[in-house]
């Protein structure tokens, strides 16, 4: 993944950043949870980790974030 602020290249990153492959993140959740006697259920959100640090944002920015096999996103911050 690449993000882009105003056109400038602002982080990279990439999803085996999180314990190799996001899915062993879910894999070690349902597993951590288990063990507390909680399991996942249909519907439940699960956030498998962050590509990049957060930025800042402020009103006028464009941020585009660009994903192997998936594509683009552009957000324009009011």
């Amino acid at each position: 993944m690449t993000l882009t602020r105003n056109g400038e290249l602002v982080d990279t990153g990439a999803g085996a950043a999180a314990l190799g492959d996001p899915v062993a993140v879910v894999a070690w959740l349902a597993n951590t949870l288990g063990e507390h006697g909680v399991a996942l259920e249909p519907g439940h959100l699960i956030l498998t980790g962050a590509l990049h640090a957060a930025v800042p944002m402020t009103p006028g920015d464009v941020f585009r974030a660009e994903f192997d096999r998936l594509g683009p996103v552009t957000v324009r911050v009011a």
